[in-house]
């Protein structure tokens, strides 16, 4: 089985989280899915196994938690289990985290070790609002690949 030449590119924000695709840097991105803050839009998948991480983080456990903090932990493990699938399927071979900053360490808090491996950036962003074409624009720069 050869290697998916594809990289992925999650913008997520707490409304929501899009992945994109694309062969080579200077390639059009592909639009692959859309997941909503509660976790729905994507394909029903099953339990992956443990987390890379059972730390809860520095803030978890000091105050309350609010409906966004607890929006965005639903949605980060959503947007794990949908990139698993795609790992399993080999859909690609790279990577990139594009969030806030909470979302982002949510996101890395539920992604598998085999996921992490793939992750090439992380970038600390709100570009969720951006179109493909100037979220391409904007984040081409600062992709590794």
């Amino acid at each position: 089985m050869s290697q998916s030449t594809w990289t992925w590119v999650v913008v997520a924000d707490a409304h929501g989280a899009s992945v994109y695709k694309f062969a080579k840097k200077a390639d059009d991105w592909q639009f692959v899915e859309h997941l909503q803050s509660d976790g729905t839009g994507g394909k029903q998948t099953g339990d992956f196994g443990p987390k890379a991480s059972d730390h809860k983080g520095a803030l978890h456990g000091h105050g309350e938690t609010t409906a966004k903090e607890t929006g965005e932990r639903h949605l980060a493990h959503a947007v794990a289990h949908a990139l698993e699938r795609g790992l399993v399927d080999d859909a690609f071979g790279s990577l990139a985290l594009v969030a806030p900053p909470m979302l982002l360490g949510e996101l890395r808090e539920n992604l598998s070790r085999g996921l992490q491996a793939k992750v090439v950036a992380e970038l600390n962003k709100e570009y969720s609002h951006l179109t493909i074409e100037n979220l391409a624009g904007k984040l081409r720069p600062e992709l590794p690949l």
